[in-house]
């Protein structure tokens, strides 16, 4: 069974908004987030995990917040690690 074509738009226009809101087509990297970032220097992060669209009231998305920093490795000097500080997880209010 084919849907009609307006319907199908609308569903079309929301998965592609919950694909931009969700950044899905970016996977999680800390390398990426930190980029260029000293060691001991921490770098923001606020990754949207979940989204709750309600058309009455307002809108919700579950984040993930926090600093990552790059560190280095006790008794490894080559090599670096990834510190990563959360500061929040939950559901906030979206505006």
């Amino acid at each position: 069974m084919r849907i009609p074509d307006d319907l199908y738009s609308l569903l079309r226009a929301i998965h592609l908004s919950f694909v931009s809101e969700l950044e899905v087509m970016y996977p999680y990297s800390p390398e990426a987030i930190l980029g260029n970032a000293k060691t001991d220097k921490p770098v923001p992060y606020s990754i949207p995990r979940g989204l709750i669209e309600c058309t009455e009231t307002a809108s919700y998305s579950f984040v993930t917040e926090g600093t990552l920093t790059r560190i280095a490795v006790p008794n490894n000097p080559a090599q670096e690690g990834v510190r990563d500080n959360r500061t929040f997880e939950g559901w906030r209010k979206c505006e």
